[in-house]
């Protein structure tokens, strides 16, 4: 009889107000372990249905309703993975002598403490934005959270190549403000005439002058690389499909509309990843804003190329490495 696989847990949660963000960044982690270790998610009960499905139908699953529930699922020996902005400080007290590695995906540069490591794969963040020198710190796109095709394409497209047509945007399956909808409506009535995907889970009303738009809904990771692929540029926040984009090698448009995504912006504008423009709110004035900035990145041909060459030399593609070592970590 075989050696039963080290487990994982990892405990995450998405829903129709934060979106599938977190569940997304951890499931890419997880696909990178699933050969060598057991893998098992834990959501909220309350986010069950939402959480269930295309992003974690490979593993088992479970959804608890409260925190001594999930504490009876742990074990000495589980490496445990958290990504959210509610797991406090007493929860990590609570279950961090439960398991054998406690591994925080954190956001927001802060002091932490109850973890064995802190993960961030924004473009250059580095240890000292989070004033605290006793934990492990696994910073940057050497560690970025992206599925294996994603991972794959960085590995093979190590030249600049403009490609593709029209405008691929994509404000995730939340967007509260509607931001997305918004720059595709404006897009319509500036004339824009060649193709535009739109990638959201609302249902909206269209304008009858709308024959160039196709919007799409629940996506595969394969549907999702053949869509960028299609366009020339994209117009997405800065959250994880930023660095989705990075790894395809696409010029993009991006902006920020939560303070999560305010220090992936700084990272990304600093290292000229792609055309920026700041915070957007939902005004029309700044969404007026995005799709000027859009429309200018559209005909640049030379920053179109300047930004595949920076994206080239920022993400290897090599997340499964750097992974490796990190969890030999002890």
């Amino acid at each position: 009889m075989g050696k039963t696989k080290d487990r994982m847990i990892f405990r995450v949660d998405a829903n129709t107000t934060i979106g599938r963000g977190h569940l997304s960044r951890l499931s890419a982690v997880a696909s990178m372990f699933e050969k060598k270790h057991e893998i098992h998610f834990v959501v909220s009960s309350e986010n069950e249905e939402f959480c269930k499905g295309l992003l974690t139908k490979d593993w088992t699953f479970s959804a608890v309703k409260d925190q001594s529930a999930f504490i009876d699922i742990l074990d000495i020996n589980d490496i445990l993975w958290v990504d959210g902005y509610h797991f406090s400080s007493d929860w990590r007290k609570s279950v961090f002598p439960k398991v054998r590695k406690l591994i925080m995906i954190n956001d927001l540069p802060e002091p932490l403490d109850y973890v064995t490591a802190v993960l961030n794969h924004t473009p250059g963040i580095t240890k000292e934005l989070f004033r605290n020198e006793s934990i492990k710190y696994f910073l940057g796109l050497e560690y970025a959270m992206l599925r294996e095709s994603f991972l794959k394409a960085a590995k093979k497209r190590i030249t600049p190549e403009l490609q593709g047509q029209g405008v691929f945007v994509c404000f995730g399956g939340a967007d509260p403000n509607d931001l997305g909808y918004k720059i595709v409506i404006q897009l319509l009535k500036n004339g824009f005439e060649d193709p535009i995907y739109f990638v959201s889970g609302k249902k909206y009303h269209w304008p009858e002058s709308s024959n160039n738009l196709c919007q799409l809904q629940f996506l595969s990771e394969q549907e999702m690389i053949r869509y960028i692929d299609k366009s020339k540029i994209c117009v997405v926040p800065s959250s994880v499909l930023s660095i989705e984009l990075i790894a395809l090698r696409k010029p993009f448009v991006t902006c920020y509309y939560v303070e999560n995504q305010k220090l992936v912006y700084k990272g990304i504008s600093e290292s000229m990843l792609a055309s920026c423009c700041g915070i957007v709110t939902a005004t029309m004035a700044d969404v007026n804003r995005v799709v000027d900035k859009a429309m200018s990145l559209y005909d640049d041909i030379q920053l179109m190329e300047a930004i595949t060459k920076n994206q080239i030399k920022s993400l290897s593609g090599d997340s499964q490495l750097f992974y490796n070592k990190l969890i030999e970590l002890e």
